[in-house]
């Protein structure tokens, strides 16, 4: 069953997580699929951490992993030639990154939506775009 879904107004506790080895792998994929332009593909192995999670306060960074999915969703629908559906996915997806000023898990989250409000008008132009991931985190 898939995790309560948290409100970008709530008051969350978006503590890095450990990621187990399974889904520090699940993790890694999902971002050289979406920097592979396999947004769908990521989207999908990165849903496969987020079913997973719960509703404990723990599970708070379940809203940043669903952002993430957000904005591959968005991408994918940018190359369906579905503009109006990606811009409202990576709206929504830039919501919920911005609940976390600082890089976690590696990814630096301020550096991607600077980017993608630079291309609000131009969604198209943010088709290749990478993530970086800069550390390595602990696993279980």
């Amino acid at each position: 069953m898939a995790p309560r879904k948290r409100k970008n107004d709530e008051r969350l506790r978006l503590a890095e997580p450990e990621l187990s080895d399974e889904n520090e792998v699940r993790f890694k994929h999902g971002i050289d699929l979406f920097n592979k332009g396999r947004y769908w593909h990521a989207h999908d192995a990165w849903e496969e951490i987020w079913r997973e999670l719960g509703d404990a306060s723990e599970d708070d960074w379940e809203i940043l992993l669903r952002g993430l999915i957000q904005i591959a969703a968005g991408l994918h629908c940018l190359a369906e030639g579905k503009e109006d559906g990606a811009r409202g996915h990576l709206k929504k997806g830039v919501s919920k990154l911005r609940l976390r000023n600082d890089p976690f898990l590696g990814l630096d989250f301020g550096k991607m939506i600077s980017k993608i409000e630079r291309h609000s008008q131009c969604p198209a132009c943010l088709m290749g775009l990478v993530l970086e991931r800069t550390t390595v985190t602990h696993v279980t």
